[in-house]
């Protein structure tokens, strides 16, 4: 899950930081709302929740922080931007910059699916989260390789079965005949 955090993040906080700080060509924050109030018919409410859903839900999915969170917030974002901007323009995007035709819903699509993934998933390792829950629980780091998981079962099946031969044993040398 590693590299697709660090590549969702880093596209959420750009776009984010486009819209919240004008950086990288963006409006910034008054510019944002203006546009999207003005042009999309977009509250300012529900502008500045979504820039703030990518500005820092890039930057928390990036670090695996809230990531369950965060991805389920920027999914309703992309959910919104595929029906609301992206829909009457088609499925592809318009990679020759053609006048007057905006990008279809496949960017804000693969986004989305991108999103759901780390929602269902959840961050794996490394991440904060992960990190953070074992310092909570003081539980060991958990086994890597699914051939380790298979090695703790068979150790504890084994473990079962030799409780069962030693009370076994232990009814029957109690029971002299």
């Amino acid at each position: 899950m590693l590299p697709l955090r660090l590549a969702v993040g880093a596209i959420f906080f750009a776009h984010g930081s486009q819209k919240l700080l004008g950086w990288f060509g963006g409006l910034g924050l008054t510019g944002t709302i203006r546009t999207y109030r003005d042009g999309l018919e977009i509250p300012a409410f529900f502008t500045l929740i979504a820039t703030f859903a990518e500005f820092f839900g890039g930057i928390f999915i990036t670090l695996g922080f809230l990531t369950r969170i965060s991805a389920l917030l920027l999914s309703a974002v992309m959910l919104v931007a595929i029906f609301k901007i992206h829909w009457v323009h088609g499925f592809f995007l318009n990679w020759f910059s053609m006048p007057l035709k905006g990008h279809g819903v496949e960017y804000s699509l693969s986004l989305l699916g991108a999103c759901l993934t780390l929602a269902a998933a959840g961050p794996k390792r490394p991440s904060l989260d992960h990190w953070l829950y074992r310092r909570k629980n003081n539980a060991p780091a958990k086994k890597i390789s699914p051939a380790d998981d298979k090695k703790e079962e068979c150790r504890k099946s084994w473990l079962k079965f030799r409780k069962v031969i030693q009370f076994i044993n232990v009814r029957n040398c109690g029971n002299k005949i």
